[in-house]
């Protein structure tokens, strides 16, 4: 009997990576899989080294995706293969988008329709797996996550339920981890944040803000207020983590996990 395909989306986080590991031990024997990574450019550098490490790892034979920008024309992106090697590290795939689709905010959340959504189902779809079903790296304790999509299935949600204290523990005893807190994953300053998240970012690390600075920058006529939760700009993000009053930030790095250097 031909086992059914499932297509995996490895976001590079340590929950994902869970999934991926979890799926080989726990679903091989009814499912093939073929694992998936759509990179944006803007992800942290641990973020891209331990997709590396756990692709070695658990021998996934990921396959690392790229958006390619129809600009001129009706037409979501198509794809490009890349490797760990090859995968962009400055952000110019996801400028295409900007130059196309403008900069992204909540209501307008292109960059993940995109740099990720659109990426990876041109490749399921060039390689005959179109209508292939895709697993997503959703814990049981997000359950309001969980779509209704028949397209969509959470293991660890809905069979395994695993929470974030397991997927915690389990890293603790594998020889490598994700090098970077929570809140520092997936697109370093992703406008989707919460407020204290990208203050808790810009306090440890400011530069994170370098990038999207300069993209307002050279598309001034698409900023319109901050791009931000709240119409917050990056000025307001790096004001807040400046700020003598910190209790909130310390408060957000106690629930991610991090410390917060003292001041000298």
């Amino acid at each position: 009997m031909n086992k059914e395909i499932i297509t995996v989306s490895f976001s590079g986080g340590r929950t994902s990576a869970y999934m991926c590991w979890w799926l080989k031990n726990n679903m091989s024997w009814l499912y093939d899989f073929k694992f998936m990574y759509a990179n944006t450019g803007q992800e942290h550098p641990k973020t891209l080294e331990f997709i590396n490490k756990v692709d070695k790892y658990l021998k996934l034979d990921l396959v690392w995706l790229e958006a390619v920008v129809y600009h001129g024309k009706r037409k979501s992106s198509g794809h490009t293969i890349v490797s760990y090697e090859t995968a962009d590290r400055t952000g110019k795939v996801f400028e295409e988008v900007i130059k196309k689709y403008g900069l992204p905010r909540l209501g307008t959340m292109h960059c993940t329709r995109e740099l990720k959504i659109n990426t990876m189902k041109s490749w399921k779809k060039s390689i005959g797996l179109g209508s292939a079903r895709s697993a997503i790296g959703i814990r049981y304790d997000e359950f309001n996550r969980v779509s209704n999509d028949k397209q969509i299935i959470y293991p660890l949600a809905t069979i395994a339920k695993i929470t974030k204290q397991d997927v915690i523990e389990f890293w603790k005893n594998q020889p490598f981890d994700l090098e970077i807190s929570e809140e520092q994953g997936n697109c370093w300053w992703c406008y989707k944040k919460s407020e204290k998240k990208l203050a808790l970012i810009a306090k440890q690390n400011p530069e994170a803000f370098n990038w999207i600075s300069g993209m307002i920058v050279k598309y001034p006529e698409d900023a319109g207020p901050g791009i931000f939760r709240n119409h917050k700009t990056v000025k307001d993000i790096l004001s807040l983590a400046n700020k003598n009053g910190l209790s909130e930030i310390e408060d957000c790095a106690e629930e991610c996990g991090t410390i917060i250097p003292k001041e000298v």
